[in-house]
């Protein structure tokens, strides 16, 4: 009876790289998931009522040009606070060429604050047919 069997070298090799392709893979998976529930996390405040404020955009040209990087372009948000509580906004630029997030800590308001904000997006979004979305985080 001379059985022979795979080599324990190659047995523990192909387990050690099917785990790491089902752990990436699940990974993957994770991530997608985690930003959306982000997204829509941010987005449940105003509509269900618990959260008012206002946002209007204001031109397509920044006044401070020495603060936007090169590889940016700008536009102008006036956000209203309308809230005693402070607030964080989310704001998303959308093109048809994609769209940027720009997280609550770059946006904030304290209660009944009121500002014009500078929105910078990557160059490679455009400058055309853009559309902004704003979403209040409470802090």
């Amino acid at each position: 009876m001379d059985k022979r069997g795979i080599n324990p070298l190659i047995v523990t090799s192909i387990l050690v790289g099917l785990t790491l392709v089902i752990g990436v893979t699940i990974f993957g998976f994770g991530v997608d998931i985690q930003k959306s529930s982000i997204e829509s996390n941010t987005y449940d405040l105003e509509e269900l009522g618990l959260v008012q404020f206002s946002a209007y955009y204001k031109d397509a040209a920044c006044e401070e040009t020495g603060t936007i990087p090169a590889e940016h372009f700008c536009y102008r948000i006036f956000i209203k606070n309308n809230e005693n509580f402070p607030l964080g906004f989310v704001v998303q630029t959308s093109s048809p060429a994609g769209s940027h997030i720009s997280g609550p800590d770059e946006f904030p308001l304290g209660p009944y604050e009121q500002k014009v904000f500078n929105i910078n997006y990557p160059i490679n979004l455009g400058d055309q047919d853009l559309y902004a979305e704003v979403n209040p985080v409470v802090k």
